[in-house]
């Protein structure tokens, strides 16, 4: 059986061309986990993760032409109420030798990785395609639920599936009377993929995961803040003002590319959504270094640091980004005023020693423990195999790690 389905549901692998819609140049993919989040009156946070994986959408096009609209007008009526399979393109293997109809299974010299037992997959390509369930997988073997009904040369294509449904509402475009483009909805069903399996963190500090993942300045970023006040207003006379919640909620809205998205998207499993917490550098420069970086003290220009950040509850670690690309971060245990012949500064004291000079870092700023501000991650995927994605992130009071 395919992961949570029955033996005998009915699947059928999507016929048709996917592609980005006409008003996007991407298709859209969306994750969503669930968190349950109990907030205490200071603002502090109990997380509880509801799933363990996370539902998944996806947004794409079907163009139609010649005689596929008739085709496409047909399908859509058995469509709306059976699974369907769709392709993913970017994960796929050739077969090495013909196929025939009624074969029980598929033999490959070396059976990739994300091949596993009780998964979907779509053989060949346009109105031909085939929906197959691999029931076990062997050495250089993948045994077959059910056997393949058509015939397949070698070379065909074997792409990982995606099983699910289409969403019952759905528009086409008809540019001619035989051309059209349908914006698709697809749903994938719950449980019929395999739970993530994210990589180990690049980083850890404090206990917790570093999201070292740069976002991209190609457009701009956004970021809020928020804090719960209480407010007494008779009508007449003073309103008085109060706020139980003793720092402010920052929240950056920020696009990363290739990599770095690759990146926030494993943060992201990890964290199963808004359920965990990890550190991130700004990656602004918050400070601006005062000389060299010696012991376990850190200089910076201006008194605003101290003033402001002292004794606060999110802005309590730095990070240091080098010209070697390395990036050094530490905690800061206290700040303080400093006025001499340089100047009027703040000195930050450090947990841990430093010794850079100033030559050598790139940029200083803050380090701040944060989550993501929604379970929803939208990922797009371009058609030259790039993807990006939009993350929002949220700042949370630098409370010591929990132990279980």
């Amino acid at each position: 059986m395919i992961y949570g389905l029955p033996e005998d549901a009915p699947i059928r692998a999507w016929p048709f061309a996917v592609s980005a819609p006409i008003n996007s140049s991407a298709i859209q993919e969306r994750l969503q986990y669930l968190t349950e989040i109990q907030t205490s009156r200071s603002g502090r946070e109990y997380r509880l993760a509801r799933r363990a994986t996370p539902r998944k959408r996806l947004s794409f096009a079907a163009v139609l032409s010649e005689d596929e609209l008739p085709l496409w007008q047909s399908f859509i009526h058995d469509a709306l109420t059976h699974n369907l399979v769709i392709p993913q393109h970017g994960t796929s293997v050739p077969l090495e030798a013909f196929l025939p109809a009624g074969s029980e299974s598929i033999a490959l010299a070396q059976v990739p990785e994300w091949v596993v037992g009780g998964m979907a997959f779509v053989l060949g390509d346009g109105l031909r395609r085939e929906a197959v369930i691999a029931e076990q997988v062997g050495a250089g073997i993948i045994d077959l639920a059910r056997p393949a009904q058509r015939a397949w040369p070698a070379g065909t294509p074997l792409y990982a599936g995606l099983v699910g449904v289409l969403d019952q509402a759905h528009q086409a475009e008809l540019i001619a009377p035989d051309v059209a483009s349908v914006t698709v909805d697809f749903r994938v069903r719950p449980l019929t993929e395999a739970e993530p399996e994210p990589p180990a963190p690049e980083a850890m500090f404090d206990g917790r995961e570093v999201l070292l993942a740069r976002p991209t300045w190609s457009g701009p970023l956004s970021q809020a803040f928020s804090r719960d006040v209480d407010e007494l207003d008779y009508g007449i006379g003073p309103i008085a003002r109060y706020s139980a919640v003793p720092f402010a909620h920052d929240v950056i809205q920020a696009r990363y590319v290739q990599a770095h998205a690759e990146e926030v998207l494993a943060t992201y499993h990890r964290s199963r959504g808004r359920q965990g917490e990890f550190f991130a550098p700004t990656w602004m420069p918050d400070l601006r270094m005062r000389g060299d970086a010696s012991g376990s003290s850190l200089r910076v220009r201006g008194p605003e640091m101290a003033e402001r950040y002292s004794g606060s509850l999110t802005h309590r670690a730095v990070f240091l980004h080098m010209r070697d690309g390395q990036t050094l971060l530490r905690e800061v245990s206290g700040l303080s005023l400093v006025n001499d012949s340089q100047g009027q500064d703040t000195v930050m004291t450090l947990t841990e020693p430093l010794d850079v000079p100033a030559s050598d870092v790139v940029m200083a700023g803050w380090l701040l423990l944060r989550r993501f501000a929604s379970d929803e991650l939208v990922i797009e995927h371009y058609p030259t195999g790039a993807m990006s994605l939009q993350a929002g992130l949220m700042t949370l009071e630098m409370l010591p790690e929990e132990t279980v």
